[in-house]
């Protein structure tokens, strides 16, 4: 039937929601009970093969004018691959679902609760499909002193699902745990992927774009990476005790670029307006003696010029120092 067909009796589409795409074959049931329906094709389809269904999920009547859309049971299943057309589609919709096919396959099944539908326009049958995927935790990553790594998951689906106006997936079926998928970068030095799409970067790789594609079955995806260097240091953070007693403590000094925690960078560590008993050393340690007095002392960390490093930054932090050993809370 197409858009203007109208029985006055029966179960069929409502309204000319349908009308883009022409004659469909109409499926559905009634009120009264569920059913399930078999599509048998002339011939069987070899495994291998990928059956491409059109259909859409129309809002139906049974007298021309009252909406029987009840959104009950609408499934289809194509060599065990349930594509659940209820949950997944909207009404009056055009989609089309890809299967590829594991065994030779002679027919589609469909079951319908009650007051519902399905109208297909179109089945293929093709040799190739794209039903891989790949993504990524990060789609950027910093050279650190530091081997590094990225992990990239492809997929390969039995079923995919996209809308007739759309280009991006709607949904995706099962996935093919027995496809043969190769990962592979474009030749970056300092890069390499394995087998199982973990990708290593090394303190010698340059700042770029790293391309990853992942194959199978002669379907290539690509997902890119830029790789940047940290230059210089533009923040200093270092931690410790904010209350100190007689003896030591150790401070350490966090180097970082762009809010990126990088490899630390020479520190020079000072008292501000030297306090009498209280020193600190080149790596940081605080040392408090018995002639220091109660008060409070400001440590003061400075990233010093060098090879990495073409401009001094500082950070500063106060300290209360308590002589008295016996004000130490217990907890």
């Amino acid at each position: 039937m197409d858009s203007s067909t109208k029985t006055g009796t029966g179960y069929y589409p409502l309204g000319t929601g349908l009308s883009d795409n022409g004659y469909y074959l109409f499926m559905g049931t009634g009120g009264n009970s569920n059913t399930s329906m078999t599509l048998k094709f002339d011939n069987p389809i070899e495994s291998e093969k990928y059956i491409k269904i059109t259909y859409a999920k129309p809002t139906s009547t049974n007298n021309g004018s009252t909406n029987r859309s009840a959104g009950n049971e609408n499934t289809m299943s194509i060599d065990g691959e349930k594509i659940d057309v209820q949950s997944n589609c909207e009404f009056d919709k055009w989609y089309t679902t890809t299967v590829k096919l594991s065994n030779q396959t002679s027919q589609i099944d469909f079951a319908f609760g009650k007051w519902s539908s399905i109208a297909i326009s179109k089945i293929e049958i093709t040799d190739t499909a794209d039903m891989l995927e790949i993504t990524s935790d990060t789609t950027e990553q910093y050279i650190t002193s530091e081997n590094q790594t990225v992990q990239y998951t492809a997929k390969v689906y039995k079923s995919i699902t996209t809308e007739k106006r759309q280009i991006r997936d709607c949904f995706k079926g099962s996935e093919d745990t027995t496809a043969n998928i190769t990962y592979s970068v474009n030749g970056y030095n300092g890069v390499s992927i394995d087998n199982n799409g973990s990708l290593s970067i090394t303190p010698s790789a340059t700042a770029g774009t790293v391309t990853v594609s992942a194959e199978c079955g002669g379907i290539k995806k690509f997902i890119n990476l830029v790789l940047k260097s940290l230059g210089n240091a533009n923040k200093v953070e270092f931690y410790s005790d904010e209350v100190v007693y007689r003896g030591t403590s150790k401070y350490m000094a966090i180097t970082i670029a762009d809010g990126v925690v990088i490899t630390a960078c020479d520190t020079k560590w000072e008292i501000v307006d030297n306090t009498e008993g209280v020193s600190i050393s080149n790596d940081g340690t605080l040392t408090v003696s018995d002639s220091a007095a109660d008060g409070i002392v400001k440590i003061k960390a400075t990233l010093t010029v060098s090879s990495v490093q073409t401009s001094e930054v500082i950070d500063e932090l106060e300290v209360t120092v308590r002589t008295n050993n016996s004000e130490k809370l217990s907890v």
